[in-house]
């Protein structure tokens, strides 16, 4: 509720030499059901709509500023509070209080009790005097004796509030928010009974050293291990697993576009097949930052990696001049080095040897006579001539580990680029 100054009641406030205010006593106070607003300019002259009048208030200035009013009704009547007015002993309306919804509801059975803190600006409390104060409850101040507010646990905590007292919950809760939950411990009891260091120290377990307030080079127990300085041991080596080095990852140890074979159907984290496949420009950057399109791009977002599927890798000539015109990551087909072949001849003997065949003699002659498609003619035969004991002896069908390709021994590995 906000009381507010008429100007008459103003007036009345402020002495005749207008040099600061003089006494006043409020003597009755009107109360109204009628909802209404006080003029903002303190035109009001009486109380709009007042029911009836009572003299059982008391009032008093707790502060400089400030007036506690408390107004009782202990009547049978019944009615709606909405507003209230103050009058001085020669009738004047000293200020208002007015609502437009009930402040309090008066029955007939109950006593109203209504207190008010009436702050003011730029007046004295203690110029305005109230009759009856024998059941004048005003709020307790360091100066005043009466009723308070008990504050909650948060304000308590936040330790800013003067107005509201506190409660043993509300100061445990304070304490265990500066201290801790449950401080202070027993160890921290003890130590706060404590008139002399030294038994502090030993509270804490601290000795030696410690007690006399003494450091290194002093030739106490608690300055040497067996006897010795740390300058007197030697620096042991160790070594650390790449998992015990903190922000170490396992897969950045290896440059991208590293290839490796491995005894696996799936390549390890951090490794991509060697498959010839397009892969993502931005996924795998740093790959792309290596080997760029040097195995083919599918398209502008993408790159090839290398097809090393049944691949025997070859070293890169690099201007060495043993496997020329090749570019970084080309390819080459199969093929063979030249070489030449040694034959034997029979003689028209049963013992092998080497016939000397006279000029323009084929080496391969049609043999119609024996029909075996051929033999070999050497000196001294005829055409026709039946010589198989005589003739070269030839291996029919294919040679032995005879395949579509030629290569040397190996084990077929899975070939994987680093990304």
């Amino acid at each position: 509720m906000r009381l507010k100054f008429t100007t008459r009641g103003r007036a009345a406030l402020v002495n005749a030499a207008h040099t600061g205010t003089k006494a006043v006593t409020v003597t009755q106070i009107g109360v109204t059901e009628q909802a209404f607003i006080p003029d903002p300019n303190g035109g009001d002259v009486s109380l709009p709509g007042e029911r009836k009048r009572l003299t059982t208030f008391g009032g008093k200035a707790v502060a400089d500023d400030v007036v506690h009013l408390t107004v009782r009704d202990e009547t049978d009547d019944s009615y709606m509070l909405r507003g209230i007015g103050l009058y001085l002993d020669d009738g004047t309306l000293l200020a208002v209080c007015g609502s437009d919804k009930i402040i309090l509801e008066k029955s007939a059975q109950a006593m109203m009790m209504l207190a008010i803190d009436w702050m003011m600006a730029d007046m004295d409390a203690k110029q305005i005097q109230f009759g009856n104060t024998d059941f004048l409850n005003p709020p307790a101040t360091t100066e005043t004796q009466g009723v308070v507010e008990l504050t909650t646990d948060e304000e308590a905590v936040a330790g800013l509030d003067r107005q509201r007292a506190v409660h043993p919950a509300a100061l445990h809760a304070a304490l265990n928010a500066r201290l801790g939950l449950g401080a202070p411990t027993l160890l921290t009891k003890t130590i706060l009974a404590r008139e002399d260091a030294t038994d502090v120290r030993k509270d804490l377990g601290l000795k030696g050293a410690s007690l006399k307030d003494e450091g290194a080079g002093n030739g106490l127990d608690s300055d040497t291990v067996d006897g010795k300085h740390a300058t007197d041991f030697a620096t042991k080596q160790h070594t650390h697993t790449i998992a015990e080095i903190s922000d170490l990852a396992p897969t950045r140890l290896l440059p991208a576009g590293m290839v490796a074979h491995f005894p696996t159907s799936a390549p390890p984290e951090g490794w991509l097949r060697c498959n010839g496949a397009d892969v993502s420009r931005t996924t795998y950057a740093a790959l792309f930052a290596v080997i760029g399109t040097t195995f083919g791009s599918g398209s502008g977002s993408t790159f090839r990696l290398p097809d090393l599927r049944g691949e025997f890798i070859r070293g890169w000539d690099d201007a060495r001049g043993i496997d020329t015109g090749r570019a970084m990551g080309s390819a080459q087909a199969w093929a063979n080095g030249e070489h030449v072949h040694g034959m034997e001849l029979w003689t028209a003997t049963t013992t092998p040897g080497k016939a000397e065949m006279p000029a323009g003699t084929p080496l391969l002659a049609p043999a119609p006579a024996l029909g075996d498609g051929g033999i070999i003619r050497t000196k001294g035969q005829t055409v026709g001539t039946s010589n198989n004991a005589a003739k070269a002896s030839t291996t029919e069908g294919p040679m032995a580990n005879a395949a579509g390709e030629s290569r040397p021994r190996n084990v077929a590995l899975l070939a994987c680029i680093k990304f």
